[in-house]
């Protein structure tokens, strides 16, 4: 946040003005949404080459029943997506909330007090937010994968990663 004032400062833009705040949400939000939709890209990128496919049990067991280029796919763009989506809960929030605080007096006497915790309940309420939207695997129908998947006539799983899952 202190570096998007600096910036809009610097292009004589009022940050006193809701106007300022848009901007500067917007600046925050493309470059942080560009850069961990990015890194997950990234990281992950073998992903592409295939990803295992599980078949769920009776008893809530995962069993591995091969790889999947589909699959992998699929979960790069969930995770890209669902990375995206953290970075615009974890960036949206504080900016939104100091739009709100700006219009009392109180906040214009310890700004860089509140700012800090608007972005410490940005954080905090950004990264259960974000996850909570995506499961942590990726059900298939076996006919939406490859051929050797559609012996199995039910839905198959593809985990993302994202937080432990029992297999």
């Amino acid at each position: 946040m202190g570096s998007c004032r600096y910036a809009l400062k610097r292009l004589n833009m009022d940050l006193s003005k809701g106007k300022g705040y848009f901007y500067a949400l917007l600046v925050n939000v493309l470059g942080s949404v560009a850069a961990g939709s990015s890194n997950c890209l990234f990281m992950r990128i073998k992903e592409l080459d295939g990803v295992k496919v599980l078949d769920k049990k009776d008893n809530n067991t995962y069993e591995e029943v091969g790889y999947s280029k589909k699959g992998g796919i699929s979960v790069l763009q969930s995770m890209v997506i669902s990375r995206g989506m953290l970075s615009l809960f974890a960036t949206g929030i504080p900016v939104i909330l100091l739009m709100g605080l700006n219009m009392f007096k109180f906040y214009h006497r310890r700004k860089y007090f509140y700012d800090t915790i608007c972005v410490t309940i940005g954080l905090a309420a950004g990264l259960p937010l974000s996850v909570s939207i995506f499961e942590p695997y990726l059900k298939f129908s076996c006919d939406d994968l490859e051929e050797e998947f559609r012996k199995y006539r039910r839905d198959l799983y593809v985990y993302k990663g994202l937080w432990r899952l029992s297999i």
